[in-house]
């Protein structure tokens, strides 16, 4: 077994690990008396998803500056130093903003601005903007960069000669982790009107990355992304009435985007003779 196909499956393990027990809270919450609370609590602020978030955040800047020393060493990569850097920052400054610079856990008075300008009263920036806007952005974000342009990238197989494209080509994630990216897209409220544009751009980027796996005879662990993100659909259709329209599942989406980001982080940042094209 080659190094990247050992890779695929520690990464399909941890994805998978982290699925069992999402899917386990959204089922109880659903089908099981007595844990109609279950996925608020696993969800709420210093919730368990809230600190994984954290934990992926870090590991966001942890493996960013493990990669900026491998450059100072002279090692080549596919990522330039700045970029490098701005993630390791951006890492550790998103995570002191989940848990709102430590107040969740030294409990300090927040000041009259976050007191009347934060929607949540906190001693953070995010809740500065409604989380529409938030999320608006962010998933935006994915769909363009990480779902939609790299599934492109497969379907039309013929060469364009623009150095952008092929910059941004050769820096797409691999479609296993493009699946990490659609199933963050997946927790929310199907039916309301409002998420009914969401709702159909998700299903549709899923049968086209379904259709793409199949284009490209795509490896096995790549067929088990596919079917990881199968159930995952099923499911949260199924059990859509426990989501809410406001804040309940954006801690699972957050984590999942944070996972997604890991492991393309991980891909691109090989020194760039021993990656191998997916």
């Amino acid at each position: 077994m080659n190094t990247k196909s050992s890779g695929d499956i520690v990464k399909l393990s941890v994805l998978g690990g982290l699925l069992l027990s999402i899917w386990a809270v959204i089922a109880l919450s659903y089908f099981a008396a007595g844990y109609q609370d279950l996925l608020y609590q696993a969800t709420r602020e210093n919730g368990l998803y809230e600190w994984l978030t954290v934990v992926a955040g870090l590991t966001i800047t942890t493996i960013s500056l493990s990669r900026l020393k491998a450059i100072r060493q002279g090692k080549q990569g596919l990522l330039p130093a700045a970029l490098l850097g701005l993630f390791a920052m951006v890492g550790i400054l998103g995570s002191l903003e989940e848990i709102s610079w430590g107040q969740h856990i030294f409990h300090f008075e927040s000041g009259e601005v976050f007191k009347q300008h934060n929607m949540q009263q906190e001693t953070n920036l995010h809740n500065f903007v409604s989380q529409e806007y938030v999320n608006f952005v962010m998933q935006g974000s994915v769909y363009l960069a990480f779902i939609l342009f790299p599934i492109f990238t497969h379907l039309y197989s013929r060469p364009i000669s623009n150095p952008v494209y092929q910059y941004l080509r050769d820096r797409r994630p691999s479609l296993l982790t493009v699946g990490v990216f659609i199933i963050s897209c997946s927790f929310q409220d199907y039916f309301r009107p409002e998420t009914m544009l969401d709702t159909g751009l998700l299903w549709s980027v899923s049968v086209l990355y379904l259709i793409t796996l199949i284009k490209v005879k795509a490896n096995t662990q790549t067929w088990f992304m596919g079917l990881l993100l199968l159930v995952t659909l099923i499911l949260t259709a199924v059990c859509d009435p426990v989501f809410r329209y406001n804040n309940m599942q954006y801690e699972i989406r957050e984590l999942l985007i944070l996972t997604g980001f890991i492991y393309w982080l991980l891909e691109v940042t090989r020194p760039a003779l021993s990656r191998k094209e997916v």
